[in-house]
């Protein structure tokens, strides 16, 4: 299944989405951050796409390219 969690850079985000991905789902996480952590970090299989949620263009965008099955959002406004 293909995952889109945004705001995945987070503790819980994060947590959730390797937990995702460990059971064989393909993970995309938008965030704002401008850095990939924790995902730079080791060996993985999230993909990190760099994404300012309150853009409504960028987050379409973000949608359009990552095709998700579902979408979860960690992110803060």
């Amino acid at each position: 299944m293909r995952i889109l969690a945004l705001g995945a850079s987070g503790a819980i985000g994060a947590y959730v989405a390797r937990v995702l991905s460990n059971k064989g789902h393909r993970v995309s996480v938008g965030d704002v951050a401008t850095a990939s952590y924790p995902f730079s970090a080791g060996k993985s299989d999230i993909q990190f796409l760099s994404c300012d949620i309150t853009d409504k263009g960028a987050l379409e965008a973000l949608v359009d390219r990552v095709d998700p099955h579902v979408v979860l959002n960690f992110a803060i406004i």
